[in-house]
C-alpha cells in the first residue's frame, strides 16, 4: 500500500506474477457514469500516471504494463456509525470501510 502525493495505490503480487492492483483518488466532483465508462484505457492509464507520477517506481512500472481494459467506478464512504456490530454480527475488513 503506497500513500502517494496524490492518490493511494495498493497492489499484490500472486507467486506466478500476475498483479492485482487499485488506485484512489481525490477528484472535486465526481464522475458520471458515462465519464467513467466512455474513457479510454490509453487515457485512464495516463491518468494515474500523472496522478501517480511522484510515487514510488514500482506504481509506474505496474501501470505501464497493464494490458487490457482498465476499470473505473466511484468510490463511497460509509457514514459514521456508532458501532459496528449489533448482537452477534459485526462489520470488519471490507465490510467495514468504503463502498462503490
Amino acid at each position: 500500500m503506497i500513500f502517494g502525493r496524490s492518490g493511494f495505490f495498493g497492489y499484490a503480487v500472486r507467486p506466478g506474477g500476475e498483479t492485482y492492483w487499485f488506485s484512489n483518488f481525490a477528484q472535486k466532483e465526481e464522475p458520471s457514469r458515462d465519464a467513467l465508462v466512455s474513457a479510454t484505457s490509453d487515457s485512464y492509464r495516463q491518468r494515474l500516471l500523472d496522478v501517480h507520477g511522484g510515487d514510488p517506481p514500482e506504481v509506474t512500472r505496474i501501470l505501464q504494463a497493464l494490458s487490457g481494459p482498465i476499470g473505473a467506478w466511484p468510490v463511497y464512504d460509509i457514514l459514521s456509525l456508532p458501532a459496528w456490530h449489533r448482537g452477534a454480527v459485526c462489520l470488519i475488513g471490507d465490510a467495514a470501510h468504503a463502498v462503490g
